[in-house]
């Protein structure tokens, strides 16, 4: 198997996926050219546009770039929705069969593409496997949430703890079951550029549903 260690470097732009900017700054442009032409009236009011398209891009930026985490986070969900896509492709009765392990490696070759396709593989199993494991302590995931609600009381801590240990280790459906997955994969990716702390910013994000 690829040790995580030997795998290549990560190298993906915080911009991919991120159509939402171009087409702002276009509408921004095409605004102020309109706007130069223009009474005070229509000025005034596509001023107003143009602050209501820069609360927008504004918005988007934080939510893409105020973390290190969120910077691979939304690139790579661009990158799962591709994958997705590919897999539908190759599946005749897709309805019945979410083929979550083919999303996965095609996830994965997309971020190491000179990786053998046998050595991603075995590099999901053994992140899975890990990452499990890791959810299924109660300590491991108590200290995730405490790191960021240090003064949670303590009934409401083991009550949270217990709550997100059973939906981790056991969802309820396939589809919890699969976003798990996806995101222990991609928590995998993120420690490997960013590092641990930035690793259990995500895990935190992931299980109070902010990772989306």
């Amino acid at each position: 198997m690829q040790k995580p260690d030997n795998l290549p470097e990560i190298n993906i732009s915080p911009w991919e996926g991120n159509y939402f900017i171009r087409y702002a700054i276009i509408l921004i442009f095409i605004f102020q050219i309109i706007a130069f032409f223009s009474t005070e009236f229509v000025k005034l009011v596509f001023a107003l546009l143009t602050l209501f398209v820069g609360w927008f891009m504004a918005c988007n930026l934080f939510g893409r770039l105020s973390t290190s985490w969120r910077k691979l986070h939304y690139p790579l969900m661009c990158r799962y929705a591709a994958a997705v896509g590919f897999a539908k492709g190759r599946i005749e009765n897709w309805e019945n069969k979410f083929n979550i392990n083919l999303i996965h490696q095609c996830l994965l070759q997309s971020v190491f593409p000179n990786v053998e396709s046998k050595q991603i593989e075995s590099l999901i199993k053994n992140i899975l496997s890990q990452e499990m494991e890791r959810l299924n302590s109660t300590e491991y995931i108590r200290n995730i949430l405490i790191r960021k609600n240090s003064k949670i009381r303590n009934t409401d801590l083991d009550n949270l703890v217990s709550e997100k240990t059973r939906l981790a280790v056991h969802p309820p459906d396939e589809y919890h079951s699969n976003y798990i997955k996806t995101r222990l994969i991609i928590a995998f990716l993120i420690e490997k550029k960013y590092g641990k702390e930035e690793k259990l910013d995500y895990m935190y994000a992931v299980l109070t549903n902010e990772a989306r």
